[in-house]
């Protein structure tokens, strides 16, 4: 299993935004969601709502962007909250893959 953290200060970070995904967020945590949604890899995934108020899924964005995002729908979530967590974990494991490499690519 990869770990999802760096330094024990991280894991009381991720703690913190499972508890209240929409915050409010301490500085701390600010500045590294900041960090995390700098790095290339993990602004390549998004939430998409695919029942308005009701139904939410995870979707991975092409880096060709005349392609089509592909979205998984295997996997939906009852509430945004959930999908919002789903979202940050699974950047936390695209850095942890990636070695928390940054790109200079658009959003």
């Amino acid at each position: 299993m990869t770990r999802l953290y760096r330094t024990p200060g991280e894991e009381e970070l991720i703690e913190e935004y499972l508890q209240r995904p929409k915050g409010p967020h301490s500085p701390e945590l600010q500045a590294f969601l900041k960090t995390l949604l700098g790095e290339r890899a993990s602004r390549n995934v998004i939430i998409v709502n695919l029942v308005p108020f009701r139904l939410w899924a995870l979707a991975t964005l092409p880096e060709d962007r005349s392609l089509r995002v592909r979205i998984e729908r295997d996997r939906p979530f009852d509430s945004e909250d959930e999908a919002e967590r789903a979202l940050f974990l699974r950047r936390l494991e695209l850095r942890a893959v990636s070695g928390g490499r940054t790109g200079s690519g658009s959003i």
